[in-house]
């Protein structure tokens, strides 16, 4: 690939809704994307650092369950690095989003009013750093109405 493209007319959605289950005692206060994580920082940290990096200029965080820090964290340290804005969204009151899928369906207005064009779907709640310009830009030479970022990993450590 030559240059990198702009990303300035994505929009991303992050999903941060998880309650992190497996994490137990670690969740029972916060959600998984809000815990710390090497003491200066959050998990959700490293999918917001890979954004600011690519240039992507709109954010919808997706939030659900025990939000209050993450949204605090959120809008104070990443909220200025997103010139065209980024909201923080959480589940409609009293059921919350109805899966993944729905933090999509559920903020659509939103989306159309960005002028969204392009989506760029990531999790919240993994530790990557990922320049997503070159993602974009070899879906865009594909013409595949979707594409999916994936790490293979041996059939004897998948579980």
């Amino acid at each position: 690939m030559q240059d990198a493209p702009e990303l300035t007319d994505v929009v991303a959605i992050v999903l941060a809704g998880g309650q992190g289950t497996r994490l137990h005692e670690l969740t029972g206060r916060e959600c998984k994307p809000a815990l710390p994580f090497a003491r200066f920082h959050r998990i959700v940290d490293f999918t917001m650092a890979s954004l600011a990096r690519s240039g992507v200029g709109q954010v919808i965080v997706g939030t659900q369950y025990r939000p209050e820090t993450l949204t605090t964290h959120l809008q104070t340290v990443w909220g200025p690095l997103f010139d065209n804005g980024m909201a923080v969204k959480n589940g409609p009151s009293g059921r919350g989003y109805a899966g993944t899928a729905d933090v999509l369906r559920a903020n659509a207005a939103m989306l159309d009013a960005m002028g969204a064009k392009e989506l760029l779907v990531v999790a919240a709640d993994h530790i990557y750093s990922m320049d997503y310009r070159y993602f974009i830009e070899a879906h865009r030479q594909n013409g595949a109405p979707l594409t999916l970022a994936a790490m293979p990993v041996p059939r004897e450590d998948a579980g």
